[in-house]
């Protein structure tokens, strides 16, 4: 028989199950399987806001030869907070923790190329190199950690790679026919930079 007591504590018992399995640990109480339909989704969304960010971005310094402090800001905003988000609905914070290393680490890397060079790359891509790291970083969550410093040196050295390309012919276009006159052709780093990322977060 039943107590008066046995169906209030039943109660609690299932609100307690209710919090640590649904709150903490992991957010949604789902099948495998349906859970990880439900984190490919979030990846989706932080998949979606790189692709319109960074895409910005690239168009703006390929036409204005700038990356705004505005418009960097508000894409490191809305990509922290797609990523915050997943994080709170999947219960994976080790994803967002890995994005802010590599956000750092690529931002780092090319300071220090503008403090060796400063008239081979400008002070934008610098800060570009931050939302671009999150997103590679983001991407790279489930490797090891020292696959996040092998990504990102591989996106800068691909994007060296298409950069230097990219200003050969846009030198050409401008009529530059001697060595001189191609070393001495500006031109945005920032779509580089951007494409590869890309390219290495979808691939």
């Amino acid at each position: 028989t039943l107590d008066r007591h046995s169906r209030p504590r039943r109660h609690n018992e299932s609100r307690r199950h209710l919090l640590t399995t649904h709150v903490f640990p992991q957010p949604l109480y789902l099948s495998p399987y349906t859970f990880g339909v439900f984190h490919y989704i979030w990846d989706w969304v932080v998949l979606s806001v790189a692709i319109v960010a960074i895409g910005t971005l690239s168009i703006i310094d390929l036409k204005t030869y700038r990356l705004p402090n505005v418009v960097v800001g508000w894409s490191l905003v809305a990509s922290v907070a797609a990523m915050g988000a997943a994080s709170i609905a999947t219960g994976d914070t080790r994803s967002l923790l890995v994005a802010a290393v590599a956000a750092v680490g690529y931002s780092v890397m090319l300071a220090v190329v503008f403090a060796v060079n400063p008239k081979g790359i400008g002070f934008g891509d610098v800060k570009f190199a931050a939302l671009l790291g999150l997103h590679i970083g983001w991407a790279q969550a489930s490797e090891p950690w020292t696959a996040i410093p092998i990504a990102i040196v591989s996106a800068l050295l691909l994007a060296c790679v298409l950069g230097t390309a990219m200003g050969i012919t846009l030198a050409w276009h401008r009529r530059a026919r001697t060595l001189k006159a191609l070393l001495d052709t500006n031109f945005p780093f920032g779509p580089a930079l951007g494409a590869t990322t890309l390219f290495l977060i979808i691939m």
